[in-house]
This record gives structure tokens, sequence and C-alpha cells, in this order.
């Protein structure tokens, strides 16, 4: 791709377009789950100028672009560390189809030689909370779809609290790190309290659902009874955690076969009920267990090796290997 400056360009990152080292499709796209409407997204690493290695008045992690795409720009070192994490949006980005990449450099093919390096056993725990996330998403669109009516404003009178909170920022604060003990009075409180700011999340986390919700993915919701696009997405997680422990292999793109099924899913096309959701999710959540045990994969992925590797690549790029 040669338009890169056309692309990722704002007054403020003009030598970002110069920069990127590799840039990929993302989301839908990739997975090959996108239908008409799938917006395109597209992900990169960039290094960025010396400077910003070197100096501390000048920082740059991420650029961010909201055009005719959805675009994200990672600086390499911020790359590294998320994907030493076994970070899922970003372990995938170095998987994608030879097809889905768009613009790789000397560099960013360095990167690709390395990226099963990255994989350890913590694709359990990371794959499976993002998928987790889906779950309790699905559970509460659920929930909000059978009765809106359930939802009103939480008052502090309902959990049994004044009208002002009496705890200080510092008894809070000391009663989270378990510094010091409290009476049952005040650890009471705190319950309430906490029991309180949650009825708060999530009556916002209500509204904006009710307010931002797409028409079209409501109707779905409500046709086959949970919201198909969050499902589709946690069934694919599973199953790539599950691949990954398994046979130490990244599928971005799924098969044919699944991927019908999960367009079904998520464009309501599908006979899978509630239960069947709740039923996988459990059986792969067992599953996993499992193969975290017998996994050929490291705890942790080898972090020399990585650091070793970022150092090369960036000292090659500026040119200061002698």
């Amino acid at each position: 791709m040669n338009n890169l400056e056309q692309l990722f360009y704002r007054d403020d990152l003009k030598w970002l377009s110069k920069s990127i080292i590799y840039l990929c499709k993302y989301g839908s796209h990739a997975y090959g789950l996108n239908c008409e409407t799938s917006d395109l997204d597209l992900r990169g690493i960039c290094i960025p100028p010396v400077k910003f290695f070197i100096g501390y008045l000048d920082n740059f992690e991420q650029a961010e672009f909201k055009q005719d795409f959805d675009g994200v720009i990672y600086n390499i070192k911020k790359f590294f560390r998320l994907a030493a994490d076994c970070n899922p949006s970003i372990i995938e980005q170095l998987f994608v189809d030879e097809e889905d990449i768009l613009f790789c450099s000397e560099y960013g093919r360095k990167l690709l030689n390395i990226r099963h390096e990255f994989l350890s056993k913590k694709v359990k725990w990371t794959f499976g909370q993002y998928a987790s996330s889906q779950v309790k998403r699905v559970n509460a669109h659920r929930r909000w779809l059978r009765d809106e009516s359930i939802m009103q404003k939480p008052t502090r009178g309902q959990f049994g609290l004044p009208e002002q909170n009496v705890l200080s920022a510092e008894i809070r604060g000391a009663a989270e790190k378990l510094e010091v003990v409290f009476s049952d009075n005040i650890m009471e409180l705190l319950h309430r309290e906490k029991q309180y700011a949650a009825a708060c999340r999530e009556y916002e986390n209500f509204l904006t659902w009710k307010k931002e919700r797409n028409p079209k993915r409501a109707e779905i919701e409500r046709k086959i009874g949970y919201d198909g696009k969050h499902v589709s997405q946690l069934i694919r997680l599973y199953l790539m955690a599950t691949e990954i422990l398994r046979n130490g292999e990244v599928r971005v793109k799924r098969p044919v076969e699944e991927r019908e099924w999960l367009i079904g899913i998520k464009t309501g096309n599908t006979d899978w009920k509630f239960e069947d959701v709740m039923n996988f999710v459990n059986s792969k959540t067992e599953e996993l267990d499992k193969l975290y045990e017998t996994s050929n994969l490291p705890h942790t992925p080898n972090h020399k090796l990585l650091n070793d590797t970022l150092m090369d690549i960036t000292l090659n790029y500026y040119d200061l290997i002698n």
C-alpha cells in the first residue's frame, strides 16, 4: 500500500505515515465474518522518531483515526509489551492471513518472524477474560431486554445509606488494601457503598445501551433473545483460545463452515437458544482448564528474546548499529 500518507495524516503526526512498518486488516474483515454493514478496521505498528525513545518531553504510545475506517497505530515498544502479555487484539494482528496484510516493511517482517514467541499459557486468562466480559454483557442485555422496567435510577436510601458518603477516601483506601481492621459497622457501610456503586454503574450502562442501540441489532436481539454480535465474538474467542493452547497456532481467519455459523448468530439467522450459548460457555471453560495443564506452551514468553529482538529492530531502523 503506497498511500499511507493519505490514510494516516494528521497535522500533529506528520511523521507517522513514514514511520509505519506494518499495517493489516483487523476485526470482522480479518476473521472473514464481515457483512455489508461491517466497518473496515485497520491496525498497524510504527517506529516513531528517536526523540520519543530518548527524551522525556515527547511521548507517543498510539494514534487513533476515525475516517472511512477505524485505525489504530501502535508504538512498537507498546505493541511488544501488549503482545508479550498475550493481549488478544494485539496477538491477532500478528497472525492475519497474508492477504490481509496491507503493508509490511523489512522491520515488520522481522517482527512476524518471531510472532510465535509471544504465545504463552496466558492466553487462557487473556482470551478467556475477553470472552467472559462478552458473557457479562450478553447477560446484562438479556436482563434489560426482558424487562426494561427493572432498571430504575438507584438511590442511596435503597441500600440503607445516608444521603452523603460519610466514609473518607482514606478509610475506603485502607479497607481495600486490608491495611486496617475496621469495626463491623464501618465494614457494613463499605459493603453497601460498593453495592450502590455497582448499581449506579449498571444503570449508566443501561442508559448508554438504550440510547446507542443500533435499531437493526436491537431487532435481532429481540428475535433470538440475546445479543448476536457479542455471542459470535465470545464463541470465536473461546475457539481461538482452545486452538492456541492445543496446537500453539493462531487462526484469525475462521474456517468456512464456522464463519457461516457465526455470521448466522450475528445476523439472527440461527436456531441457537440462550441455553445453548451458556452450555457452550461452560463446556469451553472446562476445556480451557484442561488444556492449560497439558499445553506445550510456556507459562510466560521468553522476555529476553523479545526484548533483544525489539532492540535489534529499532537500532537497525535508526541505523545505530556499527
